[in-house]
């Protein structure tokens, strides 16, 4: 049995097979090596599909084989499972998606996939007290909702339903292609200065316990469990429903505008941040090409101009997509580093302006490079990509105060113009030609034990190295960079984000997080799970004094 991440072996690994690239959402192949043991499958409803399975995360890098994969039909089921593999001493995770980055999901025991718990299953107005009538997707909803689903169904499927009955999440990542468990267990989150992360959305839960009994909670119902399992990490138990805050739906303006990334960093903190509620920003990495985003809600009534522009790919330009040239018309020959990949050279400007300190507040509002691209929609289409998953990438997060984010792009800014690109490793892996990518979001704090938002306003520095559609981009390359960011960020307590790529220790955890926050996580974890089965090798090289009961 084996479970691996191809970061550590530094690229000695060799490609997954092809055919494990060839359904982007789970990237897995079933070997269906045996049946499951006996006792295993379910006794209510259809019996699940079990059997032994090798798996990928979506972009290749995260591997592993587990005892067994299964995947259920029924709650029931689900507890069956979980009981019968706590009992013979095998580890327990759960995957949706498979769209973390980090080792979070991987495990030598059983793993669980909840894409048939997909359901609806109840609409409640928050509001009893007032009439409420259903929306639709032209017509909003006559006040907010409490709606509860089963924990498998993927966040646009969630998106699609609020519409229909005229609702829709206040807030939610760029990405909708996760379970609605698995993103809101890992604090995955959107930009909005006072908008928390999808986690702050929840208001009730049930678990299934290792020994298979299901436990719900929320405010009213095992408090103490509620605000710490909204952000669980898969290691209290297995979620099997959600119920979330529903507002009525609502229309965004998306603006994407370029800039010079040397104008606009000295003025995006404070003032385009205090201006712009939903606001984040981003560049091409080595350039002076910077976008600056903004979502903004309209009247209702405004008329759509389709932000999935009716096709795969997103309506404003792909900022990777564009040539050198096309953001420096004038760049030197001098000016512009060849990257040599197994699919040709890539060209990156290397002599970008290199800043360094806090930025000076008071900067001048910049001019914009180019025109605006905007388009206005339904605010789950407007928030998140229709196909952002197009093309395999690697991506990391460091999480700040908000007020040392500033300072901390600029160091990671002088990092990436200054640092020698690493070569390209020898060998056959047919590692993809790069793009490079760096953004900044902002997020509103929280009070749950492990969310990266617990206790601070938080500004969010991502960094991403894009490869292709069926080859990631050579993961020592990633680390390169994001190592670094990781290194700059512990100076400012940076935490990381759960579901994504991280060198994070327990250390690290007893150090970023506040105690009494550890604390809570861990005694709650231990009174659920007393024998260790939800904990995996990531978990435990992560959560502090939690090595002597992983099994």
């Amino acid at each position: 049995v084996f479970c691996a991440h191809r970061h550590s072996a530094r690229n000695t690994a060799q490609a997954p097979p092809r055919c494990c690239r060839s359904y982007r959402r789970s990237r897995m192949r079933l070997l269906l090596l045996a049946v499951a043991a006996a006792g295993l499958a379910g006794t209510t409803a259809k019996a699940p599909q079990s059997a032994a399975a090798e798996w990928f995360n979506w972009n290749t890098l995260q591997h592993c084989e587990p005892w067994t994969f299964s995947r259920p039909t029924t709650e029931a089921q689900v507890a069956d499972l979980v009981r019968a593999a706590s009992a013979a001493g095998h580890r327990i995770k759960t995957v949706g998606a498979g769209h973390s980055f980090s080792g979070i999901t991987l495990t030598d025991g059983l793993m669980l996939q909840l894409d048939a718990l997909d359901a609806p299953l109840s609409v409640t107005p928050l509001d009893p007290s007032a009439p409420w009538t259903p929306g639709s997707p032209s017509k909003p909803a006559s006040g907010s909702a409490a709606v509860e689903v089963q924990a498998g169904m993927r966040v646009h499927v969630l998106n699609s339903f609020l519409a229909s009955k005229g609702l829709a999440l206040e807030n939610t990542g760029a990405i909708a292609l996760q379970s609605v468990a698995g993103a809101t267990s890992t604090s995955t989150h959107g930009t909005g200065r006072n908008l928390g992360s999808m986690a702050t959305s929840i208001l009730g839960l049930r678990l299934v316990l290792a020994n298979g009994t299901v436990l719900d909670a929320s405010a009213s119902l095992n408090p103490g469990v509620f605000r710490v399992a909204r952000v669980g990490l898969g290691a209290l138990g297995v979620i099997v429903r959600v119920t979330v805050r529903a507002v009525p739906l609502f229309k965004l303006r998306r603006t994407a505008t370029p800039y010079s990334l040397k104008e606009l960093l000295p003025w995006v903190w404070p003032q385009a941040f205090n201006r712009w509620e939903r606001m984040q920003w981003y560049f091409t990495p080595r350039t002076d090409s910077a976008t600056l985003l903004l979502r903004e809600a309209v009247p209702f009534d405004t008329p759509i101009v389709d932000c999935w522009n009716g096709s795969a790919k997103l309506a404003w330009r792909d900022p990777f997509a564009a040539k050198v040239a096309d953001w420096h018309p004038n760049a030197n020959a001098s000016d512009v580093q060849v990257v040599s990949g197994p699919e040709g050279p890539t060209p990156v400007v290397t002599q970008a302006s290199r800043r360094r300190g806090v930025t000076q507040a008071g900067g001048a509002e910049p001019v914009p490079t180019g025109p605006s691209v905007e388009c206005v929609d339904l605010s789950y289409r407007a928030l998140a990509h229709q196909t952002d998953d197009y093309d395999l990438y690697e991506e990391m997060e460091v999480f700040v105060d908000a007020n040392a984010s500033q300072a901390l792009m600029e160091e990671f800014i002088a990092f990436q113009n200054s640092t020698p690109l690493p070569p390209q490793p020898a060998g056959s892996q047919p590692w993809a030609k790069y793009a490079l990518f760096t953004g900044m979001r902002y997020v509103a704090k929280d009070d749950i034990a492990l969310s990266m938002m617990n206790g601070r306003d938080t500004g969010v520095i991502s960094f991403i190295t894009l490869g292709n559609h069926t080859h990631p981009a050579d993961p020592s390359t990633f680390a390169h960079f994001a190592e670094q960011l990781e290194r700059l960020g512990n100076a400012d307590g940076g935490r990381w984000h759960w579901g994504k790529m991280n060198w994070a220790t327990a250390a690290d955890t007893a150090r970023v997080y506040p105690a009494s926050s550890v604390s809570q996580f861990l005694e709650l974890r231990a009174q659920l799970d007393p024998s260790g089965a939800f904990l995996d090798d990531y978990l435990v090289q992560r959560l502090p004094n939690t090595g002597s009961v992983a099994r």
